[in-house]
């Protein structure tokens, strides 16, 4: 089924509530809503996009719809939005896509193309927060290993993994690309079988003075009390004797009191390790009053 916008390229032609919504802020397309109903987007700040059917829309469209405000600060896209050869792989003048308000950003996708095309073609000057959902070692471009690559997200200091892991060698991209990293959530995985145990330790290329994410405070990592409690301890010693500390390590389990017995024969090196049951509501800081119980698929 073809996109009607691609033809018609207009967003205002099947638009809805056209005289009462001018001041909407909050708008979830779900499902068919992704090609039927577009009230006016001027006000918008908060925006998911949840493909979950197989009738994509074009790359025009896609920019159209998160370019019709500037004020939009929070941007979740769910599944393959976008035709698959549309993705532009690599940012051009009429490619790129400039969110100068937008906060946090989430992505999942089950073609790679979708990660590349995001992180490529959106610019966003302010963006703090990034979530990575069921991204696979082969949807990294390789070309982000040349250093002259950029991503245009210079203040990122969040970074979340859903449901995937990468190997050591991967994870040089993201340290390379996003040096600013402050927090860095992986709840899928635990520090037992995290790749990234072993690269925030030491130098990860030889001859460097300094260790991967130096501005690194916080860790979020599943718990499975079958580790070896000396893989923090290593950790944490590690990073203080290369004068970067950790501040806070928290394990995603409500057993507080198994956590605490877990690690009690360690040295927590003045670490806060808290425990949390589930990742904070999404967007972050958003002031929204009220529980989003339809944000269900980046669970």
């Amino acid at each position: 089924m073809e996109d009607p916008s691609i033809s018609q390229d207009n967003l205002t032609l099947r638009d809805v509530f056209i005289q009462g919504t001018f001041n909407l802020k909050f708008l979830r397309l779900r499902g068919m809503a992704l090609h039927l109903f577009r009230p006016p987007l001027q006000q918008l700040t908060i925006f998911h996009l949840d493909q979950t059917n197989n009738i994509p829309i074009s790359y025009a469209t896609f920019k159209k719809l998160l370019t019709a405000t500037r004020n939009l600060a929070h941007l979740s896209v769910y599944s393959d939005t976008i035709t698959t050869s549309e993705w532009p792989l690599a940012p051009t003048p009429t490619s790129v896509i400039h969110l100068p308000a937008l906060l946090s950003l989430r992505i999942c996708g089950t073609d790679g193309r979708i990660f590349k095309g995001i992180l490529a073609n959106i610019q966003s000057p302010i963006l703090r927060s990034l979530t990575l959902k069921a991204m696979q070692e082969s949807d990294i471009d390789s070309e982000w290993d040349d250093p002259r690559s950029t991503i245009a997200f210079h203040k990122l200091t969040e970074l979340t993994f859903c449901d995937f892991d990468i190997s050591e060698k991967q994870y040089r991209f993201f340290f390379r690309l996003f040096p600013s990293i402050k927090l860095f959530s992986s709840l899928s995985s635990t520090i037992g079988t995290t790749k990234i145990y072993k690269p925030l330790s030491q130098p990860y290329t030889p001859g460097a003075q300094q260790i991967p994410w130096p501005h690194l405070q916080t860790l979020w990592f599943g718990f499975d009390p079958g580790d070896d409690p000396g893989l923090v301890e290593d950790l944490l010693l590690e990073r203080r004797r290369s004068l970067c500390p950790l501040t806070e390590i928290r394990f995603a389990t409500t057993d507080r009191d198994g956590v605490h017995l877990w690690l009690e024969d360690i040295d927590s090196c003045g670490v806060d390790m808290t425990t949390a049951s589930t990742v904070e509501q999404w967007p972050p800081s958003s002031g929204m009053q009220y529980l989003d119980r339809d944000d269900i698929l980046f669970d």
